[in-house]
C-alpha cells in the first residue's frame, strides 16, 4: 500500500516518455530525462489530465466495455495534445491559415 502513491507520482512524472521517444527519437534514459524536464511546472495539469483520462475510460467501461473502443483512443489523443502544448509545439489553433 505504501508503494502505490510513489508509483502514481513516478508514473505522472514520466508519462510523456513514449511521446518523447517518438517525437525526438531519443534513447530510453534520455527520453526519461526529457520527459521529466517537460513536466517541470506542469504537475497540476498532468494530474487533472490523468484524472480526466481515467474518468473518460471509466465511462467507456460502464458502457458494457464497448465504449472503451472510443474512450481509450480519445484519452490517448488527449494526452498527446497535452504533450504538444507542454513542450511548446504548434497545435492546430496556432497554425497560420493557408490561403489559396
Amino acid at each position: 500500500v505504501l508503494l502505490i502513491v510513489p508509483g502514481i507520482i513516478l508514473a505522472l512524472m514520466f508519462w510523456a516518455t513514449y511521446n518523447v521517444i517518438v517525437d525526438r527519437n531519443l534513447g530510453v534514459i534520455d527520453s526519461m530525462k526529457a520527459a521529466y524536464e517537460a513536466m517541470a511546472g506542469n504537475y497540476l495539469t498532468v494530474i487533472v489530465l490523468a484524472l480526466a483520462a481515467f474518468g473518460v475510460n471509466l465511462l467507456g467501461l460502464l458502457a458494457c466495455c464497448v465504449g472503451v473502443l472510443f474512450s481509450a483512443p480519445f484519452a490517448a489523443l488527449l494526452m498527446v495534445v497535452a504533450y504538444c502544448g507542454m513542450t511548446g509545439q504548434i497545435t492546430l489553433e496556432q497554425q497560420p491559415a493557408v490561403e489559396e
